[in-house]
């Protein structure tokens, strides 16, 4: 099951780098904001994430200075990617309302205010699971996966709606109800690597409930984002006909 568990956090891994180099290309050619934000939100989050695991395990896995700075540097990598997230979400569903803005705001200062604690509590020098900052971090990514998946499944079925009137792609509405869906697997996900720590101090991986919804709801992200952003070509063609 660990060794599952870790395949599955690889898988989306990969799948986040190549949905956000693809983006990002995308971006390039479009001048889009929001294909930037969301491109630079999924690069940046996976190579933080997957550079630190990769790095304290081969690279620099004894404490100290290499190991502090590196660590430090993934976890700010991973704190752009959230404030990319709150800005996208904002700038696609919430454009013109203040409140949202202010969300976006605060969201991205409060994940930055975890990477400053983190260097305050000292938890960069060592493998420590139980800090502040991680926890205020983890708990802005609650917050934005909260955010998006409410808006993405709110908008998708008022597309719906529209698309039994024949105004609107049922490719479109499918895309952004996945995205929506890839929200609450990511909350699943989060609260899977949080709750054991605060709880017990532990690493998640050593219990088999947790391990078990991290495998199930990271695979599940993996294949609802791609199916998002990137929707297969029989998917299309199905969506579509259905929609003719």
């Amino acid at each position: 099951m660990y060794a599952f568990a870790s395949l599955s956090m690889m898988v989306i891994g990969v799948v986040t780098l190549v949905v956000g180099v693809r983006l990002l290309i995308r971006a390039g050619q479009t001048h889009g904001l929001p294909e930037l934000l969301f491109g630079a939100a999924f690069v940046t989050g996976s190579v933080g994430v997957a550079g630190s695991q990769l790095g304290q395990r081969f690279v620099w896995t004894e404490p100290g200075p290499l190991f502090t700075s590196m660590t430090a540097l993934g976890f700010g990598l991973q704190v752009l990617g959230t404030a990319a997230l709150f800005a996208v979400v904002w700038r696609v569903f919430r454009p013109r309302d203040r409140w949202a803005m202010g969300l976006a705001l605060a969201g991205a200062l409060l994940a930055l205010g975890g990477w400053a604690l983190r260097w305050v509590d000292g938890s960069f020098e060592g493998d420590v699971l139980r800090s502040r900052g991680l926890f205020l971090f983890q708990s802005m990514r609650i917050v934005v996966f909260a955010w998006s998946a409410t808006e993405s499944l709110r908008y998708a079925a008022a597309l719906r709606r529209r698309v039994a009137l024949g105004l609107a792609e049922p490719a479109v509405a499918n895309q952004i109800f996945f995205w929506g869906v890839a929200g609450i697997f990511m909350i699943v996900t989060t609260l899977g690597i949080m709750l054991p720590i605060l709880l017990t101090g532990r690493s998640p991986l050593e219990f088999a409930l947790p391990m078990a919804l991290i495998t199930v709801s990271t695979l599940g992200t993996a294949v609802v984002m791609w199916c998002a952003f990137f929707p297969p070509l029989g998917m299309r063609r199905r969506l579509l006909f259905s929609g003719a």
